[in-house]
């Protein structure tokens, strides 16, 4: 059982033997990080609950509605570890590198939010690899557009106490933008790796903008390289494409958050 409304995203590290979800916790403001050891699936442990210091609110009343996001700090999750760093994304809140060596008493490293001026919602932090860099995401609102905001970054972390965006990437606003739904980012597929036949390859669904493949070799300069964007028939709802997932075989599975269920794809290249 877990207290208030209960985890939103949650993620599995087979290697280490660890969860993490994102949800309420007594003495926390929103939602936090909750990391268990799961090498007994059966007897899960609470290894720590964590969130930015700024969010301690002993005494306080639970619950974790994110709103409004452009000001919320509250963990979006999941969190992803790469030696002694683990990365987290913290909706209006920006995003965080924290040092997780000892994982029942974590520490803050660095941190930056970009709300205001951009609108909040930052979903995902994510590291490139074993590369110095970050992708980070920033969800697109539910009843709002915006031209200007809720896109990919690309944040520098060569010092890990000063996280400096370097670029954003979105894809033609022109095209998109009015289509209907959602316009903006959402969902990675978190294996961001700098090595292999998908190198440098950041598969994000963006909404009604489908599943784009952007080429991240040159932080500075991201650029696309593919894009599967599902069809849309008269008189239906707008293309909603959330998810990314893939298997052992490199199919990728996408998914829509509005009811044009599941296309699975091969990416050629």
């Amino acid at each position: 059982e877990m207290p208030g409304s209960g985890p939103h995203r949650f993620g599995v590290d087979n290697e280490r033997k660890l969860a993490f979800f994102t949800g309420d916790a007594p003495g926390w403001s929103k939602r936090v990080i909750w990391t268990m050891d799961i090498s007994n699936p059966l007897k899960p442990e609470v290894l720590s609950t964590w969130g930015l210091p700024w969010q301690r609110n002993e005494g306080g009343e639970l619950g974790n509605d994110p709103m409004p996001g452009e000001k919320t700090c509250t963990f979006h999750g999941p969190p992803v570890i790469r030696g002694n760093r683990m990365y987290g994304a913290f909706w209006g809140g920006g995003m965080a590198v924290i040092d997780c060596t000892d994982l029942r008493a974590m520490k803050l490293v660095g941190h930056i939010s970009w709300s205001p001026p951009f609108v909040g919602c930052t979903h995902t932090a994510w590291p490139i690899g074993d590369r110095p860099y970050l992708v980070v995401t920033a969800e697109a609102r539910g009843k709002q557009n915006y031209w200007d905001s809720q896109f990919m970054w690309i944040v520098d972390i060569r010092d890990e106490t000063k996280p400096t965006p370097v670029s954003t990437w979105f894809p033609e606003r022109e095209k998109y933008f009015d289509r209907g739904g959602r316009f903006g980012a959402h969902n990675i597929l978190e294996n961001v790796t700098d090595q292999g036949p998908w190198a440098n390859t950041v598969f994000i669904t963006y909404f009604n903008a489908g599943l784009r493949a952007v080429d991240v070799t040159d932080p500075l300069r991201p650029t696309e390289k593919g894009c599967f964007v599902p069809a849309q028939g008269d008189g239906e709802k707008p293309v909603q494409s959330n998810d990314i997932g893939t298997d052992e075989h490199g199919r990728l599975y996408l998914i829509d958050r509005w009811g044009k269920g599941m296309h699975i794809l091969e990416y050629t290249g």
